[in-house]
């Protein structure tokens, strides 16, 4: 009994100290998120098809990054750079890729 007494107030301590910092700082936690989509781009050509990602979002959240890639089984996957701009489609290059499974997005805080 005495063992979770201690260890409750060892986590009330941490926490208090922890919420001085935070309070002292000012700076509010925010999760990564966003509203985005991606795409397969796809081009016909002579020779092989050609591919690449594309991705857009509606919006994201002040700290967030988000970036499109291609899932490739034969490759490392494809991507586009990463970007914070919203409404506007960001694409990669084109390329001869084999094995296009699909296209996804990834966000990730600032």
């Amino acid at each position: 009994m005495l063992g979770k007494r201690v260890g409750t107030f060892a986590m009330a301590a941490v926490m208090g100290a922890t919420g001085v910092v935070l309070a002292v700082s000012g700076t509010p936690a925010f999760a990564a998120g966003g509203n985005c989509q991606a795409r397969v781009g796809h081009q016909s050509r002579t020779g092989p098809d050609y591919y690449r990602p594309e991705a857009y979002c509606d919006s994201l959240n002040a700290d967030s990054k988000a970036r499109g890639g291609l899932d490739l089984s034969l490759a490392p996957d494809a991507y586009t750079a990463w970007f914070t701009q919203t409404k506007v489609w960001k694409v990669g290059g084109w390329d001869d890729y084999i094995g296009v499974n699909g296209a996804y997005t990834e966000i990730r805080a600032v």
